[in-house]
């Protein structure tokens, strides 16, 4: 494993960061001058600048954190954090901090990082709404693709810096219960003295701000056609707010949003041939018609440029070139092993993982590349570029989903489950993904646990299944006979929610913003367990 101390050491904070200060973000990614209100061109290259901030090359990235490289990278520390991917933890992995509960509090890199791309994604956001007025549908529909991006990069934040009660840290920070307060308050058009005196929010505050990003991305986005993948559509905003009323508990509303973005999307979910595909499965949006939305890299990025820093590198197995890859760092990512036994083999989506020795599922490799390659469980859901294992010109410059029709179905089934009714679920499960399915549970419980199964094995990889795990405190449970977890994360939580599932933010935030109270440092708060099962 690699030597996380000197790591953690070069960490300490000498940075400065508050709500005021976001600045630290690249400045050329997004234009700022209020001029650009009477040019649709300059109102089209400022909106451009957010989804380049998804994919975001700086000053991180330039210093060598090869975590360093915007949305795709927060998605793999979330999945690293729940119970269904694991990973051998080779010398060269660089996001153990996440997986083994160390060094997350305010006084390291980890933590800086986080919240700092995170609030600067929200500063290049509210750029572009402080200054596009809705002046005809041109200005329009730039102002709801910012709102949809608002409202998701307000939901995520809110659920990750959402502190949650648990018994391993202490809801009373500095003399404030924090319990059930997200983020400080990021809106457009904030002065300094905001900045300085902003508290965090509850999350029933910030849901009315999502609520009300919502509408006008709803309202502006009506009749707009993208020329993008990566500009959200009317059906991606009643998709964000399916999720925003799951995070809420108003299943009946998330269910109805679901069902509206199924509809207005048209998508269809993927096929066994376009999930397995070696050429282009999970790598581009145009090959499928499931994808709802999503980030792309070309050849010209930096982030491709660099073959490391790039979600290829860090998920793609089979690549010659990349962490992830057979010839690079060895950073294998392993689906868990009690959950991938719970897939049946007439499941084809159990063929997202190099199977055992002994199974007799056939799975699709690339040319060159069979079980013998790499370790058992190893993922080839995500696929090099154009099916390219080496120039990583090519297999790095890839799409990234950000929303999937299939997400939407189970929601829905999940919204049913809790009354009871398991039609959803039997026939998303028999039509899409598993002809042989039967649902055998038997009571809401059961069914809903059932259904979010079904989930986590959906979207696996893909950076989402963590606010379902802290939304509900699903179990953390790595310490088994037969665990394939690396033995510094061996952890298991059945009493509440991980402890480490409440970010913290960085150090200077409350340096600079006088109202903030952080989240308590999570980091060894889980004792492990050792070779003998004992804590």
């Amino acid at each position: 494993m690699r030597n996380i101390f000197k790591f953690a050491c070069a960490a300490l904070l000498g940075m400065t960061l508050a709500t005021s200060c976001i600045e630290e973000v690249d400045p050329t990614s997004v234009a700022t001058d209020p001029q650009i209100l009477g040019s649709s061109q300059a109102q089209a290259a400022l909106v451009s600048g957010i989804p380049a901030t998804m994919n975001e090359y700086s000053s991180f990235s330039a210093n060598g954190y090869h975590y360093a490289f915007g949305y795709s990278s927060i998605g793999i520390m979330l999945d690293l954090m729940c119970n269904d991917m694991s990973t051998p933890a080779h010398y060269y992995e660089w996001y153990d901090a996440w997986f083994t509960n160390q060094y997350l509090g305010q006084d390291y890199v980890y933590a800086q990082y986080v919240w700092t791309y995170l609030t600067g994604l929200l500063f290049n956001i509210n750029n572009v709404i402080g200054v596009v007025e809705p002046i005809n549908t041109e200005a329009k529909h730039y102002l709801g693709i910012a709102h949809a991006y608002r409202a998701m990069a307000r939901l995520d934040i809110g659920q990750m810096y959402e502190f949650k009660a648990n018994p391993y840290t202490d809801s009373i920070q500095k003399g404030v219960n924090i319990e059930g307060l997200t983020i400080p308050d990021l809106r457009e058009n904030m002065t300094e003295d905001d900045t300085r005196n902003n508290p965090r929010i509850t999350k029933e505050a910030l849901l009315e701000d999502i609520k009300a990003d919502l509408d006008l991305a709803i309202e502006y986005l009506d009749g707009y056609a993208r020329t993008q993948p990566s500009y959200p559509t009317l059906a991606v905003a009643y998709g964000l707010k399916a999720r925003m009323h799951l995070w809420e508990e108003n299943y009946a509303a998330a269910k109805e949003a679901a069902q509206m973005a199924i509809t207005l999307s048209g998508c269809t979910p993927l096929t066994e041939t376009q999930w397995t595909d070696p050429k282009t499965g999970f790598n581009d949006y145009d090959s499928n018609n499931s994808w709802m939305w999503a980030t792309s890299l070309t050849s010209e990025s930096n982030l491709v440029k660099t073959s490391l820093l790039n979600f290829s590198s860090w998920m793609a197995t089979e690549t010659n070139f990349g962490y992830a890859g057979i010839n690079g760092g060895g950073c294998y990512r392993t689906a868990d092993a009690k959950f991938y036994d719970r897939i049946p083999n007439s499941d084809f989506r159990k063929k997202s993982w190099v199977p055992k020795s002994n199974s007799k599922l056939e799975v699709k490799f690339l040319d060159g590349f069979s079980a013998e390659n790499v370790p058992a469980l190893a993922s080839i859901k995500f696929r090099p570029g154009q099916g390219e294992p080496s120039d990583y010109l090519i297999a790095a410059a890839t799409d990234y989903p950000l929303m999937r029709v299939e997400e939407m179905y189970l929601i829905v089934a999940e919204c049913d489950a809790r009354n009871g009714d398991s039609s959803s679920i039997e026939s998303f499960m028999t039509t899409y993904r598993n002809p042989n399915y039967t649902c055998l549970a038997t009571t809401p419980e059961e069914l809903v646990e059932e259904v979010l199964f079904q989930k986590r094995v959906e979207l696996w990889g893909e950076g989402r299944i963590f606010y379902d795990y802290k939304r509900l405190a699903l179990p953390i449970n790595r310490y088994y006979e037969g665990t394939n977890h690396h033995e510094q994360a061996q952890f298991n939580v059945f009493d509440g929610v991980a402890p480490w599932f409440n970010f913290s933010a960085v150090r200077t935030e409350r340096e600079n913003n006088h109202a903030f109270v952080n989240n308590p440092d999570p980091s060894d708060t889980v004792a492990l367990y050792d070779e003998d099962g004992i804590k």
